[in-house]
């Protein structure tokens, strides 16, 4: 299987269809896991050890991640940028 960037450059946006079977994957996994995860209430004992002091900084953290490709892609277009 070919190596493929995680952003494509917009003037290459027919590639994204190389993406779509990974999405198509996450899209029926994911389901699953919740699934699995509310029927062996491994939610009730994760939650012992994560609580908000733990959910803020992850959330930070990948928001700060995004930052950078965000601001790439903005400058190509104005009126998404403002949204």
């Amino acid at each position: 299987m070919p190596q493929t960037p995680l952003l494509v450059p917009l003037e290459n946006i027919n590639n994204l269809y190389l993406f779509f079977p990974q999405v198509q994957g996450a899209i029926m996994i994911a389901p699953l896991l919740q699934v699995v995860v509310a029927f062996t209430g491994i939610m009730g004992f994760l939650l012992k050890f994560i609580g908000p002091i733990t959910v803020a900084p992850a959330v930070a953290l990948v928001g700060i991640g995004l930052l950078s490709p965000a601001a790439a892609r903005a400058g190509f277009h104005w009126g998404i940028s403002v949204l």
